[in-house]
C-alpha cells in the first residue's frame, strides 16, 4: 500500500470526519433543544411571576397608605369627639341648676 499523502488525509476527512462532526452536531442540537425551550418558557414564567409580584406588592403599598388614612381620620374624629363631649359636659354642668 502506498504511503498515504496530504490530499488522501483531506479526502477521508471528507469523507469520514466531516459527515460525522455533522451528525453530532445534529444530536447535540437535538439533545439539548428541549433543555433550551425548557430555559425560555422558565424565564418567561419567570418574569410574568415578577410582574404579578410587583402588581402585589404596589396593591399591598396602597392598602397600606389608605389603614394610615383611616387611622389618622378616626384618630381626628376621637380627638374632636373627646373635645366636643367635654366642651358639652362643662356647657351643661354650667348652666343646670346646682343641687343643694
Amino acid at each position: 500500500m502506498p504511503p498515504l499523502d496530504l490530499t488522501d488525509a483531506e479526502r477521508l476527512k471528507q469523507v469520514v470526519l466531516d459527515p460525522l462532526a455533522a451528525v453530532l452536531r445534529s444530536e447535540m442540537r437535538n439533545a439539548v433543544r428541549p433543555l433550551i425551550d425548557e430555559l425560555a418558557a422558565l424565564r418567561t414564567n419567570e418574569t410574568r411571576q415578577d410582574q404579578r409580584l410587583e402588581q402585589l406588592e404596589q396593591r399591598l403599598t396602597a392598602v397600606e397608605k389608605f389603614k394610615v388614612r383611616i387611622a389618622t381620620v378616626c384618630s381626628g374624629i376621637a380627638v374632636a369627639a373627646g373635645i366636643l363631649w367635654r366642651v358639652i359636659q362643662d356647657w351643661v354642668r354650667a348652666h343646670l341648676p346646682k343641687s343643694q
